[in-house]
Order: C-alpha cells, then structure tokens, then sequence
C-alpha cells in the first residue's frame, strides 16, 4: 500500500470515528441500561473497556453480525497490544521516521501499545505486514481517544 493510500484509509477511519462519536446513541455508553448494540459501538472503539471481554467473547461465537467483526477486530488489531504496559522508545520514534509514519499525539498508554506492535515478534520478518499493522493501530488508538473524548469511557484518567 502507497503511503498516500495509507494516510486516506487513516482519514477515512478517523472520520468515520468522529461520526459514530457523535451520534446519541453513543453517549449513552455508560448508562445501566446500556444495550448490546451500545455495547457492541463501545467495544468496537474502546476494547479495553470494562465490560468488553464478556462483549468479545459473545462476538467470538456471532460471525454472521458485522458488530461482532468490529469487536473482534478492535481486539485483535489494537486492545491486544495494550495488554502489556510499555514505553515509547527512540527506536520506535526511528522507526516511525525511518518508514514514514507521522506520529500524533497519543496518550501514554497508547503509546506503549504503539512500542508492543512495533516491536511484536509476529511482525518481525515481514516489513509491510509490520508497517500496516503500525498504521491501523494508529488508527485504531485515535479513534479511541477521540471516542472517549466524546463519550464517558471511564477505566483511565485520560479515557482511552
């Protein structure tokens, strides 16, 4: 993929994400009535959220629902590598450079999820496949931060 390429589907999904944010619906996130299709948004953007294991569980057994895709794939391709608390390093910040990729302004713990996937071992031999997985977990990391900027995540002092 062409960094232009990349910096649209980066666009699109961040455009996509201020939308969603901004419906009602999403800020009713944190009532207790909240329903599946709320929790299914929340998890799709803030997959670190409290009530988003029980949410990826149910949607590892629902492939036919797109809600359940999202879920999974907030999981997979970001809330994983947040797993693990790290720090930023100036190899990474190297790396970025060295490969093109503009850093924003994260919050911290997304930036030690940013050094997990740089530095995932799954990643190492191939190059492209470590460079997408960096930008969609950029992606992912803002959608979040602007989800949470929007909506009452709640589990960190910063929201996401």
């Amino acid at each position: 993929m062409e960094p232009c390429d990349n910096r649209k589907m980066r666009l699109s999904r961040l455009l996509t994400a201020v939308l969603l944010a901004c419906l009602p619906w999403a800020a009713q996130g944190q009532t207790a009535g909240q329903t599946t299709p709320d929790l299914f948004s929340l998890c799709s953007f803030y997959p670190q959220g409290a009530p988003c294991p029980a949410i990826y569980q149910q949607a590892l057994k629902d492939q036919a629902n797109p809600a359940s895709r999202s879920v999974r794939d907030a999981v997979t391709y970001y809330a994983r590598y947040l797993k693990t608390p790290a720090n930023f390093t100036d190899q990474d910040r190297a790396w970025l450079k060295d490969n093109a990729i503009t850093l924003p302004d994260l919050n911290q713990a997304n930036m030690g999820g940013l050094h997990n996937v740089i530095a995932d071992p799954a990643l190492a031999n191939n190059a492209s496949a470590r460079r997408d997985a960096v930008n969609n977990y950029i992606s992912r990391a803002l959608e979040a931060e602007l989800f949470c900027g929007f909506n009452k995540c709640g589990d960190t002092p910063s929201g996401a």
